[in-house]
């Protein structure tokens, strides 16, 4: 299991380093607030900044439940999270 810390670190580099094919490259704030958006721990949002962000005019629905599945987490929030990343695919 990775430490809070080291998924902060790899989360921030992922903002830093202009990766944008991680949610976490994407996501506009920081791992705090990504994680009140999906109401969920820190150390969840963190493993969800590493996951790959959705494809321009990918199915947005689909990646939903895929996070959502996989983390246990409203699929709804997780929406509301997906769209917001698109808003900032560069």
């Amino acid at each position: 299991m990775l430490s809070n810390d080291v998924l902060r670190h790899a989360f921030h580099r992922a903002q830093t380093q202009g990766r944008t094919y991680l949610v976490a490259g994407r996501w506009p704030a920081t791992l705090e607030t990504l994680a009140e958006a999906l109401g969920c721990p820190q150390e969840t949002a963190g493993k969800v900044g590493l996951c790959r962000a959705p494809a321009e005019g990918e199915d947005l629905d689909a990646w939903s439940r895929t996070i959502a599945d996989r983390f246990a987490l409203d699929w709804e929030r997780v929406r509301q999270v997906a769209a917001r990343l698109t808003l900032t695919v560069p």
